[in-house]
């Protein structure tokens, strides 16, 4: 019987893939391990290969390793964008903020995709954040611009409004403090003032809620007009029943 020959990316692949899901189960040292050997029977050697295995070995406490492979993301060239991103997140993990914020930052630029755009700019955002003194004004105002760009990209969370409005603080300019957190507070689940804005989408033509609506209102016209009918139909039933009564009285008197 003829054996059938695996590439090697194949198994690599097939590896990584039982890596996730032993680390899914729990089964963290395992999934090292396998994420490990992945990362060996790969045809090459990429940062996005080297830092999914730091990842599977910083989960096991084996940190040393985990450091090793991080360095390894950083020497080597990125391909793609998602090697961009990868080489953000080591320099993250080895403590290297600056180098950190200018990759996030270089992956936002190469990215189209909002939501990841979006991701990106939010990581250089928290990496100022830690950087950011009560005394530092300057770093505060990179916080600000961070956080402008960002909601640029995506403005309906509240969360990013009421850190702009932190920022704004942090360097006393307190009437753009106060706005951001209105806008914050405007974009809050439970604001009154966007409720009948909220009532109206959920409930509004074609929603489930309008349908449901719709659905009853006609189901209680339909009730309401049977119920008319019935009571139109038994006076008319009672009426012709007392004319009968009548006609057949007069018939017996005049017997």
């Amino acid at each position: 019987m003829k054996s059938i020959a695996i590439s090697p990316n194949v198994k690599s692949f097939v590896l990584l893939f039982f890596a996730r899901f032993f680390s899914f189960v729990g089964q963290r040292p395992l999934a090292a391990s396998l994420a490990e050997r992945s990362f060996l029977l790969g045809p090459r050697t990429s940062p996005t290969q080297c830092q999914r295995v730091a990842s599977f070995l910083r989960l096991v406490n084996r940190k040393d390793e985990a450091k090793e492979y991080s360095k390894r993301v950083i020497a080597l060239a990125a391909m793609n964008n998602r090697d961009v991103w990868y080489q953000a997140k080591a320099y993250a993990a080895l403590g290297r903020p600056e180098e950190a914020i200018a990759y996030y930052q270089r992956y936002a630029d190469l990215v189209s995709d909002k939501t990841q755009k979006y991701e990106a700019l939010k990581a250089v955002v928290a990496h100022q954040l830690k950087m950011s003194g009560p005394h530092s004004a300057g770093r505060w105002k990179m916080v600000i611009d961070g956080v402008k760009e960002a909601l640029a990209v995506k403005s309906e969370r509240s969360v990013d409004w009421s850190l702009l409005g932190e920022a704004y603080f942090a360097v006393e300019e307190y009437e753009k403090a106060l706005g951001a957190f209105d806008n914050a507070r405007t974009r809050l689940p439970g604001d009154k003032d966007n409720a009948g804005e909220r009532r109206r989408r959920k409930g509004g033509r074609g929603g489930k809620r309008g349908r449901k609506g719709r659905e009853e209102e006609r189901r209680t016209e339909g009730e309401g007009t049977g119920r008319e009918g019935r009571k139109r139909n038994g006076e008319e039933r009672t009426g012709t029943e007392r004319k009968g009564t009548e006609r057949n009285g007069k018939e017996r008197d005049g017997r």
